[in-house]
Formats: structure tokens, C-alpha cells, sequence
């Protein structure tokens, strides 16, 4: 099969080679992939900027039909439609693992990186991250569950959105508007914040239903908090763009007493007047990832259709295209790129 494998590490190093198939063992299940997404974590790997396993197959956000099924597992049919989550593996016996949150777990072994992912005709994964799609759920959006679930976990599960909440979301890739879809589907007012590059992707945020859109490079976006809060600021700010600037925009528009929720992931430290969060009683959650309730959760939002997906699939392209692809996410004209193993 034809897999999308880095080499080796450092800058560049991803090569479309042939790979062996994955043999399904007793334990596990193999998976025929339909669509499998182009995550930021790809580009940090393919820039050198996140440690691999190498040589590894990439890949994590992905669906398919199942192909095989091992012995010691029943419950599963060859051909359900699946979804399945990371970590592939953990120790099962820590604190972490042992209170549902696996992807803390300091053994945990996650696939796409640290073992052979998605970005392959076929993945093999273990019973436990399997997640059935539900019949009124599209191949293609479910393509998002991974990217979702971690919305839900941010926004359901790390804290509690209320209907008449006021939310910024600052950043506009993917988990961001979907942070503001999931929101939205509580109740919240949401306002989303974004650049001159993400023009396009403002748009799409307007199509999931933001009340309000801000261009903070030419938009006073304090001022326009303000005055969509009667001078009190946000209930909750999601951080989801992974830049200093957006986490102090998220510090200046949260009232007193307000949440501020880190979703995106810094490539360096930098410096932050961490004095607000004292002065203000501020709370702040860290999100990493999600749990097993929140790719449930995410796959009925999709099923009844409370949050629509679909306007960020922008691009659909067989693997042999998996540089233009990922040329799309880099330089923003592709909001989710969906690559077809061929």
C-alpha cells in the first residue's frame, strides 16, 4: 500500500513510499481508511518541529469501514463505519488511565507519529478506541470527529457553556471554529477573532452561525467586547490560535471573574502579564486532546445535526497529493484538507 511516511527526522523528510499492510492480531482491529485530515501537528512534523518515531506512517484524524477483526474481539462486524481516537496504547494501570484521561498517561504511545497512523490505505487500532458512526453521519464528517472531540472536551467537558454565555474564540483553524460550533450549540453568543489571512476562514464562521466576526487587525476588538457586553467582557475566551497576541487579546476581553480556556499550543515561550489572572480572579483551564465521552458526544452533535461540519471541508485529494494539501493548510487557503488513501 502507498503510505505518507516520514523518514526521518528533521526538516522535510515525508515521502509517499510503499508500505507493508498491518496485519491484524487478536487484540485489534484492522480498519480500511476513507478520509483521513490534515492536522497542524502534520505541519509541525513535516517542519521537524515535533519529535517522531521515525520512520512512521502520519496520520490521526481519520475514518473508515473496518477490514478485518481479531479473534478476541466481538461486538464488531466487517464493514461498520468507525471512527477511532489516540493514544493507540497506554500503560492502563496510572492515575490517569485508571480516571479516563489516557492521554495523560506518561506511557501512553499515540498513533500518526509515535507508531504508523491514518495517512495509509490501512490502520490497525485496538477495540477500546472504536466509536460507530452513526447512519446519519456522512464518511466526510466524520472525518472532523477527532478535531470536534476535542471542542467538546474544551467546551462541554473541561468547563460548562450556559444558553446566554458570552464567548470569544480567538483563532480560526479548525478546533477554533469548532470550539465556537460547539458553543454555539449550548447557547452561547460567540464572537470569533481572526486576521487579515483568515478572511476565508472568518467567512466559514459566519456560515456556522458566529454572531459576531472581528478582523482584530483592523477591528478594535476591546472596544467591540465591550460594547457587545455593556462594558463587562466575555463570560469565557478560548485561546485556539497558539499565538502570544491571541492569549492577550483573550486576557483583555474576559470579565472579572471570568474563563479563559488554552487550547492552542505555543512553538516557544513567551512572556504574558500573568498579573491579570490574580487581579481579575480569572479562571484557566488547559486542553489537551479529549476523552472517550467526548468523541460520543461530538458523533450525537453530528447525528442531530447540531453542528455542521461541512462548510470547513474545503479540500478533498487523494494521497498522491499530499503536497498540495498540505500547501493548502500552510498557507491558509484550506480550512480541513481530507486526504483519500488510494
Amino acid at each position: 500500500m502507498k503510505a505518507l511516511i516520514k523518514t526521518r527526522e528533521g526538516p522535510g523528510h515525508l515521502q509517499l513510499l510503499d508500505a507493508k499492510e498491518p496485519v491484524v492480531g487478536p487484540d485489534s482491529i484492522l480498519i480500511e481508511v476513507a478520509y483521513a485530515g490534515i492536522c497542524g501537528t502534520d505541519l509541525h512534523i513535516m517542519r521537524g518541529e515535533w519529535k517522531c518515531n521515525t520512520p512512521v506512517i502520519l496520520g490521526h484524524e481519520f475514518c473508515g469501514r473496518i477490514a478485518d477483526i481479531g479473534s478476541n474481539i466481538t461486538g464488531l462486524t466487517k464493514g461498520d463505519r468507525v471512527v477511532a481516537g489516540n493514544p493507540a496504547s497506554t500503560c492502563g494501570a496510572c492515575y490517569h488511565c485508571r480516571s479516563g484521561n489516557a492521554l495523560m498517561c506518561k506511557q501512553r504511545i499515540s498513533m500518526g507519529y509515535m507508531i504508523n497512523g491514518a495517512f495509509a490505505k490501512y490502520v490497525t487500532v485496538g477495540k477500546e478506541n472504536i466509536h460507530r458512526i452513526p447512519d446519519e453521519v456522512s464518511l466526510e464528517e466524520a472525518a472532523l470527529c477527532e478535531p470536534l472531540s476535542v471542542a467538546v472536551r474544551a467546551m462541554t467537558e473541561r468547563l460548562s457553556i450556559h444558553a446566554g454565555d458570552r464567548v470569544l474564540v480567538s483563532g480560526v483553524g479548525p478546533i477554533g471554529l469548532l470550539c465556537m460550533a460547539v458553543a454555539k450549540a449550548e447557547g452561547a453568543r460567540t464572537i470569533l477573532c481572526g486576521m487579515d489571512s483568515d478572511e476565508r476562514r472568518l467567512a466559514c464562521g459566519k456560515d456556522m452561525s458566529a454572531d459576531l466576526t472581528v478582523n482584530v487587525e483592523k477591528e478594535n476588538v476591546e472596544a467591540i467586547v465591550k460594547d457587545q457586553t455593556d462594558g463587562d467582557g466575555v463570560d469565557v475566551a478560548v485561546e485556539c490560535a497558539g499565538a502570544a497576541s491571541s492569549l492577550t487579546t483573550c486576557l483583555q476581553t474576559v470579565r472579572k471573574q471570568g474563563t479563559v480556556v488554552q487550547v492552542g499550543i505555543y512553538s516557544k515561550p513567551f512572556q504574558v502579564d500573568f498579573d491579570q489572572i490574580v487581579m481579575n480572579e480569572l479562571q484557566v483551564y488547559g486542553v489537551y486532546g479529549y476523552v472517550w465521552s467526548s468523541w460520543e458526544k461530538s458523533l450525537v452533535l453530528l447525528r442531530d445535526k447540531r453542528v455542521d461540519v461541512k462548510p470547513l471541508i474545503t479540500h478533498k485529494l487523494p494521497l498522491s497529493k499530499w503536497k498540495e494539501g498540505f500547501e493548502n493548510v500552510r498557507d491558509g487557503s484550506g480550512i480541513k484538507v481530507l486526504l483519500q488513501p488510494e
